[in-house]
């Protein structure tokens, strides 16, 4: 009776760093981790785990998990069921879901590994927000981790809502112009490059489920030191322009 009485007490989670990301805010982050692959970050593990001997061996690995924290989540109240973005404004039970408002606000990915150093973990392909809380890092074992014929649940009733993304041609000759201007120019080598990452990632659909009956809305995504302006119209986005704003810390 004494484990029962325990079960739902708090239970402690230590950050043990965070990550250093592109994205700014959470409008237009990727669903899934590994999704759009040419996304670059890093993990910054605090000096007090010791991560020069911590992160030792890590190398060895192509892929981690990350756990983490949705640390912008400001929904306290428990919702049973929840509607998820690409559901087409149905609800399915919360455990059902990865939404980030849930009992406990934990998040997991699956990233490349491209480099570890003494207190870094450089990845590719995270799903997270700048400054995001990582609570934990293991590695991916893909005899035991990837199970192929898994069933996918309510995500087999799921249409992509993005059928074509178009780039003006003012968009690009401005982009090619400021490139290295642009902090996003030491993950690619080219504007032509950024050009192919901005349209997978307006093509996943970034809107709100409340905001993708409205096609008269331009819409902002925040990333690196840009704001991209789009629009989305019966199934077709056009990205039109961008400015250079104030840079991320880090990046």
């Amino acid at each position: 009776m004494d484990n029962l009485a325990t079960m739902d007490e708090a239970v402690v989670v230590k950050s043990i760093g965070s990550i250093e990301s592109p994205f700014k805010s959470k409008f237009a982050v990727p669903r899934q981790g590994g999704l759009i692959k040419e996304i670059h970050s890093k993990i910054k593990i605090k000096k007090s785990y010791q991560p020069e001997l911590s992160l030792q061996g890590l190398e060895r690995f192509s892929h981690v998990w990350l756990l983490w924290t949705f640390h912008l989540n400001d929904n306290k109240s428990f919702k049973a069921k929840v509607t998820p973005p690409r559901f087409e404004g149905n609800k399915t039970g919360v455990f059902a879901t990865r939404s980030p408002h849930r009992p406990n606000p934990i998040g997991m990915s699956v990233v490349e590994v491209v480099e570890v150093q003494k207190e870094f973990i450089w990845v590719k392909g995270a799903d997270l927000v700048n400054a995001t809380p990582i609570i934990d890092v293991k590695p991916y074992l893909p005899q035991y981790d990837s199970i192929p014929e898994a069933k996918k649940g309510w995500l087999e009733l799921v249409n992509e809502s993005i059928d074509e993304v178009n780039l003006s041609q003012d968009f690009s000759e401005k982009l090619e112009l400021y490139f290295k201007n642009i902090s996003a120019h030491k993950d690619f080598k080219s504007s032509a490059e950024l050009c192919c990452f901005l349209e997978k990632l307006v093509k996943e659909d970034p809107r709100p489920v409340q905001q993708r009956d409205n096609q008269k809305t331009d819409f902002v995504l925040d990333i690196y030191n840009m704001d991209i302006f789009f629009q989305i119209k019966d199934r077709i986005a056009n990205i039109t322009d961008f400015k250079i704003n104030k840079k991320i810390k880090g990046l």
